[in-house]
């Protein structure tokens, strides 16, 4: 008799089987208190100064892009090798993922070819970083700059990496990781998102020099951060100059054709 190999084996112990435990006697299912402990510890390690848990990666990447404003007939540049929820996130905008090759020795996306693929309808690029392999932030970063692009990275394969010193969630304008079952973290499904930009569009004194314009604006209600239309909060200036920065959010048209993602992470 052959021996069955499973798909995941999750490294899971007593304190984890209290701690489920302990929620459900709780009463709390959803968003609470040990959600906001979660959202402000994976901060302080990865070094953000935002995070936004939400129910899966696909969410976290559908919500940032929602963040951003991406609109139908936009264009967003992702890898070919990656989980097909990086491109289809995109459709549900109806906008239009655009996809090219990686770089053979790494996996992940390749700078030259995103340069060849951006067009006058290029919104923002979703670089994947691959099986804790960072992408090349600073070429991606450069041409983000230059053309004036966002960048949504892709981490659900790359907590805990780091790039040229800086922790993989505090390069980009936003990060989506996962906490699907098979990754180095998990909460059995789950996602989170994580930005640099300061409350009120000041960026930290960690944000890259390109994003100094407050481009994107994490907002506090109640609190806490949480994103727009499932109680985000986090949106685009309309007005990209250095004097917008202080002004005041504009609500963007919805969050795509589905329901944007699920609120929340599984456990509060």
């Amino acid at each position: 008799m052959s021996e069955r190999i499973p798909f995941h084996k999750p490294a899971l112990d007593d304190e984890d089987v209290e701690a489920v435990t302990r929620e459900l006697r709780d009463g709390w299912l959803t968003m609470g208190p040990t959600t906001h402990s979660f959202e402000t510890a994976f901060c302080k390690r990865i070094g953000s100064a935002h995070a936004v848990a939400v129910s899966s990666g696909t969410a976290a990447l559908h919500l940032a892009l929602c963040a951003i404003g991406l609109q139908a007939g936009d264009e967003v540049i992702v890898p070919d090798m990656t989980f097909t929820a990086t491109g289809e996130v995109v459709t549900y905008f109806g906008a239009k993922p655009v996809i090219v090759d990686v770089d053979p020795s790494t996996l992940t996306i390749d700078p030259q070819a995103v340069e060849r693929a951006i067009g006058k309808r290029t919104k923002a690029i979703i670089p994947v970083h691959y099986a804790g392999q960072p992408c090349r932030m600073d070429a991606l970063l450069g041409l983000a700059s230059d053309y004036d692009l966002l960048i949504v990275e892709d981490a659900a394969h790359s907590l805990p990496a780091t790039y040229q010193g800086k922790m993989v969630g505090t390069i980009g304008d936003l990060t989506a990781f996962s906490f699907y079952a098979t990754k180095t973290l998990t909460t059995g499904e789950g996602g989170m998102i994580t930005s640099e930009c300061g409350v009120g569009g000041s960026p930290s004194d960690s944000t890259p020099a390109r994003h100094q314009q407050g481009r994107v604006e994490a907002v506090r209600r109640d609190g806490l951060m949480v994103l727009r239309g499932l109680g985000a909060r986090i949106q685009v200036q309309p007005d990209r100059s250095p004097s917008s920065a202080g002004a005041e959010p504009v609500e963007e048209a919805g969050c795509g054709e589905r329901e944007a993602g699920g609120a929340r992470a599984p456990l509060h």
